[in-house]
C-alpha cells in the first residue's frame, strides 16, 4: 500500500533534485484575438526520462500582462514534484498527493465524480488523473509520471465511491 509523505518520514528516499529543462519558445494563437509565446518546461526525473511539466504562456503585444503568476505556478509545480518524489504532480486538489486525497474522500464519505474519463492517457510519459467531488465542489488534477505509482492508485480507487456525471462516447465516422 502506498504511504503518503507524512505517514513515515523514514520511508522517503534520499532527496533527488531533477534537472529542469526549458525548451525553445514558440508563438501560437491564444484565445480569440491574440497570440502568445509558449515556453515548454520539462524535468529529467530519477528514471532519466524527460517529462513535460507545463508551458509558460506569455501574451504577446500586451504590455499590461506579466508572466509573474505563470512563473509562480511553475515554481509551485516544482515544489509539488519534489514533495511527491517526482512520481506525481498536483495541478490542483485538496491534498498534495492523490492517495491522501482518496483518504480524505473516504474519511468524509464523499463520492468521486467522473466527468468523461477519470484518466487521460494522451501521452506515454504521464497520465492525468482528474475529476471532482459530488458532495463538495473539489475539482482535482494530478499528473502521474510513474507506472508503479499509477498501479497503486488504480488499486486504491476500488475503495472509493464513484459516480459518472457523463461518459465520453466513441467518435463516429462521418456518414455512419
Amino acid at each position: 500500500m502506498h504511504k503518503t509523505n507524512t505517514e513515515n518520514p523514514s520511508d522517503i528516499p534520499e532527496p533527488f533534485y531533477a534537472t529542469l529543462v526549458k525548451k525553445e519558445s514558440y508563438p501560437a494563437p491564444y484565445g480569440n484575438y491574440s497570440t502568445a509565446t509558449f515556453t515548454p518546461y520539462y524535468f529529467i526525473g530519477p528514471d532519466g526520462i524527460e517529462h513535460f511539466i507545463c508551458n509558460l504562456v506569455t501574451r504577446t503585444n500586451d504590455p499590461y500582462r506579466s508572466d509573474a503568476s505563470q512563473r509562480r505556478q511553475i515554481a509551485h509545480h516544482l515544489r509539488s514534484l519534489r514533495k511527491n518524489g517526482y512520481r506525481c504532480l498536483r495541478f490542483h486538489g485538496r491534498r498534495e498527493d492523490p492517495f491522501a486525497f482518496l483518504e480524505w474522500l473516504k474519511q468524509h464519505d464523499y463520492t468521486l465524480e467522473i466527468q468523461g474519463e477519470l484518466f487521460d492517457f494522451s501521452d506515454r510519459n504521464w497520465v492525468d488523473f482528474h475529476g471532482n467531488v459530488v458532495e463538495y465542489s473539489a475539482a482535482f488534477m494530478y499528473r502521474i509520471y510513474d507506472r508503479e505509482y499509477l498501479a497503486e492508485l488504480l488499486q486504491a480507487l476500488h475503495t472509493v465511491k464513484r459516480h459518472h456525471a457523463w461518459k465520453r462516447t466513441p467518435d463516429k465516422k462521418q456518414g455512419q
